[in-house]
């Protein structure tokens, strides 16, 4: 019995630490919280495989073109995907968003399977993301697989990933965020994500929590249960 009370006064106690404000320490949490959350909505991005256009993907530059496009970013990686699907060569994929939505792509050709050089710099890329007003670029290429029934493409090699992290740190300090993937068979498969601090700025989720927090003990106890109950 004696056990019983004690467990009652503990949840009596940390329930009612719950109808005080958030202290500046759990108002941070939550609102780094709030922004994953955002961003994880943010990019999410539609799996099942895409019909393309099959005339577009007959006329892309092998020599390197800046494509007008209008796509959705949740659906761009498995169009991009599909596009490259069965290609013999490696391609490199650059796409440029704004409001959820592609509307610039660079494509180029590599010289092989395993070969494929850059054929326009990292600055020129950035100064074109900053000429769009873009907040993302989306670096996508294909691994051909020659034999799918005993190989499995869909890892980046050590050389993505260096330049990757190169380039993310570039386009970061830039406010650009940057995704990198892989496509094989049809599917891509996301291997990088850095996200710039300038896109949903923190200050903007502490402003929101800030506004909220203090103004009823209603209130008080919803932000406690957001920020220890729900997933972000």
């Amino acid at each position: 019995m004696y056990v019983l009370y004690i467990v009652i006064i503990f949840i009596a106690l940390f329930f009612s630490t719950k109808f005080l404000p958030l202290t500046k320490r759990q108002i941070k949490a939550l609102a780094n919280k709030r922004r994953k959350g955002e961003i994880k909505k943010y990019f999410t991005f539609e799996t099942r495989q895409f019909v393309i256009n099959k005339e577009f993907k007959r006329k892309m530059n092998p020599a390197g073109e800046m494509y007008k496009v209008r796509e959705s970013l949740g659906m761009f990686p498995s169009i991009a995907a599909a596009l490259l699907k069965a290609k013999k060569h490696e391609w490199l994929m650059v796409a440029f968003e704004k409001d959820a939505h592609i509307e610039h792509l660079w494509v180029h050709k590599g010289v092989s399977a395993e070969k494929l050089p850059i054929l326009s710099s990292l600055d020129d890329f950035v100064k074109s993301a900053r000429t769009y007003g873009c907040s993302s670029m989306l670096i996508l290429h294909n691994h051909p697989n020659i034999d799918p029934h005993r190989y499995l493409c869909i890892f980046p090699s050590d050389g993505d990933i260096s330049i990757c992290k190169e380039w993310a740190e570039i386009c970061n300090e830039n406010g650009i965020n940057f995704l990198a993937f892989i496509c094989e068979r049809g599917h891509f498969y996301e291997f990088m994500r850095s996200i710039s601090d300038r896109f949903l700025p923190l200050e903007m989720f502490l402003d929101e929590i800030n506004f909220q927090n203090g103004k009823s003990v209603f209130h008080n106890f919803n932000l406690h249960k957001e920020l220890f109950f729900t997933k972000s």
